[in-house]
């Protein structure tokens, strides 16, 4: 019986810590037409998006990834990057492929909407955005950041919070569950044989 309890509790130790080691980094925000909002050094008014560090410690960027193709996960390279909590950064979309001073992809982004995509140095998927189709000159972003809710933008926000940015028009709620679901979930899982072995053995 104690080795069972131990057993048990070493599991859900292990499956705590898995749910709450995730990098809490996420694709904030997208402008896949901008026209007049915000340009690059170079002056051009370039695609854009923006991740967010909804963590509470700085992550180092160097090896994570970024595509705009399920099939090549691993497009776009990430330089060493200083990502601190609560920063917002933003990438530039242009096709340029520069990863000295402003970071720019490989790849740009479809007005008609594609996928988008950040992996892991281990080449998991850390955060993804479905297709959407973009407004001339708007974005469309996590509201709140880093929520489950998209939401088209009036007034985009490159390198700030979404908040107040007239995200009013929701286009779709992510799937999931969260980390307090999660963790109730694997409390219930490890918690409810072990009650009903406990149980039983007081029965006989």
């Amino acid at each position: 019986m104690k080795k069972i309890i131990l057993c048990s509790m070493l599991v859900l130790v292990l499956l705590l810590s898995a749910c709450t080691s995730r990098i809490n980094v996420y694709i904030n925000e997208v402008a896949a037409t901008n026209e007049n909002n915000v340009a690059d050094s170079d002056g051009d008014y370039e695609d854009w998006f923006e991740l967010y560090n909804a963590g509470s410690k700085r992550i180092n960027l160097a090896d994570y990834y970024l595509s705009d193709d399920e099939d090549e996960p691993l497009k776009w390279r990430f330089p060493e990057v200083d990502f601190a909590p609560g920063e917002f950064l933003i990438v530039w979309a242009s096709g340029k492929d520069r990863t000295q001073g402003e970071l720019h992809t490989n790849f740009s982004l479809k007005q008609e909407g594609e996928p988008l995509i950040l992996s892991g140095p281990q080449g998991n998927v850390v955060d993804s955005v479905k297709p959407v189709t973009s407004r001339p000159g708007k974005s469309f972003g996590r509201n709140p950041d880093g929520g489950k809710e998209w939401h088209h933008l009036s007034e985009p926000s490159p390198g700030a919070s979404n908040r107040g940015s007239g995200g009013t028009e929701l286009i779709y709620t992510e799937a999931g569950l969260g980390a307090i679901t999660k963790i109730a979930v694997i409390l219930v899982i490890v918690f409810i044989p072990l009650f009903v072995l406990f149980w039983r053995k007081t029965r006989r």
